[in-house]
């Protein structure tokens, strides 16, 4: 299945997959994340539904785009309730 909700808000701020990894690896950085290895081939697995984005990846996501995992949709919305209970801080509505 598409994540077509992470796609559209993407194009909804005019950034391209490059700005989205960029954007997550500043928001890691800011909030002491270790290393993370995010890609633009990465952003285009999780937005046609290839793969989810596993931890800590759903919870940069939120941070960078301002919005809930359920905003983002069912990929990053899965892995918000299939993985660390600790990102409901960071999942609530923005």
């Amino acid at each position: 299945m598409e994540n077509e909700r992470l796609r559209a808000q993407r194009r909804l701020r005019g950034w391209s997959q490059e700005d989205v990894v960029r954007g997550l690896v500043g928001v890691g950085i800011e909030i002491g994340e270790r290393q993370i290895g995010v890609t633009r081939q990465l952003i285009s697995r999780w937005e046609r539904g290839v793969t989810s984005p596993r931890a800590p990846y759903p919870k940069l996501l939120c941070l960078l785009f301002q919005a809930s995992a359920e905003e983002l949709g069912p990929a990053v919305s899965y892995a918000r309730r299939a993985g660390d209970g600790t990102l409901a801080a960071y999942t609530s509505a923005a």
